[in-house]
């Protein structure tokens, strides 16, 4: 039972809507340096308050690096949204200690805290914050990497931009990368080679490469290899290559009663980097068996997002159509002067007065049967008792 209540608690306060965009701190993140001994540094924040009332909060910093970090203020008090002292900004004062361990990222926490109530009447204590990011040298060399690939489009020209920062104490005479693509859970498609150049200590540089894509549109994974003075990097990124291309994925046809209106889900993608606008669905129908086109469907105009998959509505009203059976549509997609298309099936049914009424109609003629055979034999059992009392 105990049990029950927590999990109920903890529904009400965690998963109950609070608005945890009450305030914004800008600038995010407010410093990303190296390690400098006794580094001294002031910058500022600026608390924005996003709510139509006044509003109070705590300044807070946490971290391994709160002993060294101050705020001009500790509580700050805010207008509304949109009004003359909504944003109040602050200094800021770091120090760095003379010494700091372990090599790597140190990240220090500045936060605003404030108490946000929810529809229930429970209150939480939310933070927002903006990190303070150190990096403290490894021994030798110490190479970190990200991978941005642009323009990975069906028979254009993508490029590979590895972002490499050395993160040692000791520079880099000479670093390159190996990127070889395949195609997802498939065999290698490509193999790529930067160029080669060095990397100077807590220096951050560029290793790219040039692919011609003439693969299939889908989706892709590099695995990137950096060789630097004896050691090596490996990262992994998936990506997807692309083309200006809506593809209907799928059409979902329930049958329809005839004369009535029929919804219709075409289930479509975008293949493409970019969203596109303007497309539409038409769908031709024609009864199987019959000469041609009896009538067709079109959807309204839509959007769609870059890798989006999207469910199309189209409306057929099956008024035009010739009774019921069975029906082919052809849907087609319209977008950037080019088309795709599907063909599927769809039935219709017969409405009262074409599939209850003949129905009906055999059910009364069975029941006229039944009904003669059965006078038909009390009257022979009656004839046969008659005969028999005439003969005693």
């Amino acid at each position: 039972m105990r049990r029950i209540c927590f999990l109920f608690l903890f529904l009400i306060i965690f998963v109950l809507p609070f608005r945890a965009e009450a305030l914004s701190i800008a600038p995010s993140p407010l410093l990303e340096m190296n390690f400098e001994p006794n580094f001294s540094t002031t910058k500022y924040i600026c608390v924005t308050n996003e709510e139509p009332g006044e509003m109070t909060f705590e300044m807070l910093v946490e971290g391994g690096l709160k002993d060294y970090i101050s705020l001009e203020k500790y509580y700050v008090h805010t207008k509304p949204k949109g009004t003359p002292g909504s944003s109040v900004c602050m200094n800021v004062n770091i120090t760095l200690p003379e010494k700091l361990e372990p090599p790597g990222k140190h990240i220090t926490g500045i936060f605003a805290s404030y108490l946000q109530e929810n529809v229930e009447g429970f209150s939480v204590r939310l933070k927002v914050g903006t990190p303070v990011i150190v990096y403290v040298p490894y021994p030798g060399k110490y190479v970190e990497a990200s991978l941005r690939i642009e323009n990975a489009e069906v028979n254009k020209t993508a490029n590979f931009v590895l972002d490499v920062v050395n993160r040692g104490n000791e520079s880099i005479s000479e670093m390159y990368a190996r990127i070889d693509i395949y195609k997802a859970n498939s065999s290698r498609v490509a193999t790529l080679t930067t160029e080669r150049k060095p990397l100077a200590s807590k220096k951050s540089g560029t290793l790219t490469a040039k692919w011609f894509v003439d693969v299939l549109p889908g989706e892709y994974s590099a695995d990137v290899r950096i060789y630097y003075d004896g050691n090596f990097k490996r990262i992994e990124k998936n990506f997807m290559v692309g083309e200006p291309s809506i593809k209907i994925l799928e059409v979902k046809a329930e049958p329809v009663k005839n004369g009535t209106v029929g919804k219709i889900h075409v289930i479509v993608k975008n293949l493409w980097s970019e969203g596109m606008d303007g497309a539409y669905i038409n769908i031709d129908f024609r009864k199987k068996g019959g000469l041609g086109r009896v009538s067709s469907a079109k959807s309204s105009t839509f959007s769609i997002r870059p890798w989006e998959e999207k469910d199309v509505t189209v409306y057929w009203d099956t008024s035009a159509a010739e009774g019921p059976g069975t029906y082919e549509g052809n849907a087609t997609i319209y977008y950037l002067n080019k088309t795709g298309s599907m063909i599927f099936e769809i039935e219709v049914i017969g409405g009262f007065g074409e599939t209850e009424a003949p129905l009906l109609l055999v059910a009364a003629v069975c029941a006229v049967l039944v009904i003669v055979v059965f006078v038909a034999a009390r009257r022979r059992r009656k004839r046969g008792v008659q005969k028999t009392l005439k003969t005693i």
